[in-house]
């Protein structure tokens, strides 16, 4: 091989000595040949290279490498050689190699995000703590350009903004034609990881360094580039908790930021529900609903709150508001039930109880039970039971009965317990209700609001 190229130099060195006799086209054909021998002799290598480190042939790899710039390849082939020089010198353990290849592509190519990438991890495994923040500091601010070209092009993009893409998203020379190819997708993606990398690393590095409150600025833009991203929220958490603040503070400073995003306030009120904090549940709900008035799940959770601080009258007033502005209005009929049965208005209770059977779901039934027992042991004197009491709880087991046959097993029990315990028996029938007659409304006044009967059962 070695023949072979310096027979091709001399040849090369002869035409031009010969120039005047040779046409222009001929000396460029003759360059052009030249051209192509070297560049097989590069390939040759990076191929060469490229195999052994495949095979963790580190050192054959870096050999090869080696030969490809003492061939004259560095420059043209940069992208391939040296990020892969310097990583292959790390698994070598040759730090101090890796870091001369790595400066040398820098020299050549000192906005290549992937070879920042590796001189930052360089610099983490040496301790250089000021290198691998500036390395990651670069890396970011040029991540955040290319994305700006990349948040400006697209498909339809004219061709030279297309390729100023693709030269930012570090594509090489046979691919770079300004059109949307086959490759951009590929790189477009591999970018997309790069950033998340970025925020990654700089996120340990203040980690590492124990500055949290850098770490939080970071974890933050690392957030509004991917909100997605469950790391970040763990990684904050634990940030808060070193700086001894309260990880609940997350939410909140970030629905602060934004007091008009609904998902924001939304979680923050979560957290607040896991701290038991109604009366700040309120203030965040009132604030949210100004900008989304109707606003369900903000709209339940303010009644909910409401309710665990005894305020049911205003509990009622957004439920009411439920009913008005929801499909699905079963459930609010049931917590309605459920409150005017706290407030001793058995007649609405009862009332909103039924309307939550049109949907004949278990719950509705197992609600409706539970105001009837309410009810009961309001009225009832349990020293002497009296038919109308039995009769009421009776109502109640008949209920527990149908929850159960729809599938609310939990119900059984209290069933069970109704029937031993308190409803209707036959000497019961026989003292309290005229001969013939099977059917039995409670007459008791404090069970005037109940028009329901029970219907004798065989003993």
């Amino acid at each position: 091989m070695i023949l072979r190229k310096v027979s091709l130099v001399v040849s090369v060195i002869f035409l031009y000595s010969c120039a005047g006799d040779l046409s222009d086209d001929q000396i460029n054909s003759v360059k052009s040949q030249a051209s192509s021998n070297n560049n097989k002799v590069c390939l040759q290598y990076l191929s060469a290279a490229n195999v052994n480190r495949t095979n963790s042939l580190y050192q054959e790899c870096v050999d090869a490498y080696n030969i490809a710039i003492n061939e004259g390849c560095g420059d043209k082939y940069s992208q391939q050689i040296f990020q892969w020089m310097g990583r292959s010198y790390i698994n070598l353990g040759k730090l101090d190699s890796a870091k001369w290849a790595i400066k040398k592509g820098l020299r050549i190519m000192p906005d290549d995000l992937q070879l920042l990438n590796v001189a930052a991890f360089l610099a983490k495994k040496q301790n250089l703590n000021d290198d691998r923040l500036f390395y990651l500091d670069k890396k970011l601010q040029l991540e955040e350009e290319v994305q700006g070209l990349l948040d400006l092009t697209n498909l339809y993009s004219n061709e030279e903004d297309i390729l100023d893409l693709q030269k930012s998203l570090g594509m090489t020379g046979d691919q770079l034609d300004g059109l949307w190819n086959n490759y951009m997708n590929s790189y477009i993606s591999s970018f997309k990881n790069s950033r998340d990398d970025t925020y990654k690393q700089l996120n340990e590095y203040y980690k590492d360094l124990e500055d949290y409150d850098e770490q939080i600025l970071i974890l933050d833009d690392w957030y509004d580039y991917n909100p997605n991203n469950s790391i970040i929220f763990k990684e904050k958490k634990t940030a808060y908790i070193n700086l001894g603040r309260n990880p609940i503070d997350i939410d909140k400073d970030k629905w602060k930021k934004e007091p008009s995003n609904i998902r924001y306030g939304i979680n923050y009120i979560k957290k607040l529900k896991e701290e038991s904090e109604p009366e700040k549940i309120i203030d965040v709900c009132l604030a949210l609903l100004d900008y989304d008035q109707n606003n369900i799940v903000v709209l339940e959770n303010i009644a909910d709150a409401y309710l665990d601080i005894y305020e049911q009258e205003k509990a009622l007033n957004i439920y009411n508001k439920l009913i008005g502005i929801s499909d699905d209005k079963i459930a609010y009929f049931i917590e309605v039930s459920k409150i005017y049965l706290d407030l001793g208005d058995y007649n609405k209770a009862i009332n909103f109880s039924e309307k939550s059977l049109i949907s004949q779901s278990s719950e509705a039934y197992y609600n409706r039970a539970q105001i009837y027992i309410g009810i009961a042991e309001s009225c009832a004197d349990f020293e002497q039971l009296s038919m109308s009491d039995r009769a009421v709880y009776e109502m109640a087991w008949e209920d527990l009965n149908q929850s159960v046959g729809k599938g609310n097993r939990g119900a059984k029990k209290q069933a069970d317990f109704l029937n031993k315990n308190y409803i209707t028996q036959n000497k019961d029938w026989f003292l309290n209700v005229d001969e013939g007659k099977n059917k039995f409304r409670p007459t008791d006044d404090c069970y005037s609001m109940i028009n329901r009967f029970i219907i004798k059962r065989s003993f």
